[in-house]
């Protein structure tokens, strides 16, 4: 992206301000991004320990119910 900027002192200092706000506000988002790959792989770790759960439930379930028909 190309910028017509008049070549001044007053201008190089706001340029440079900006560069190192937009580097900041990208660390920040960079460490969000990060943060919230952690919390989704935490919840698919723990949406898989509930499913095993679950499975065992139903296993258990479906052998008493077994047991029911027969007797």
């Amino acid at each position: 992206m190309s910028l017509k900027v008049v070549p001044s002192k007053t201008n190089l200092i706001r340029l440079r301000r900006t560069l190192v706000f937009l580097k900041r506000a990208h660390e920040l988002l960079e460490e969000k991004r990060e943060i919230l790959l952690l919390e989704v792989n935490r919840r698919i770790r723990e949406c898989i320990k509930l499913k095993s759960e679950v499975n065992e439930l139903l296993k258990n379930t479906n052998e008493i119910l077994t047991k029911a028909i027969i007797i």
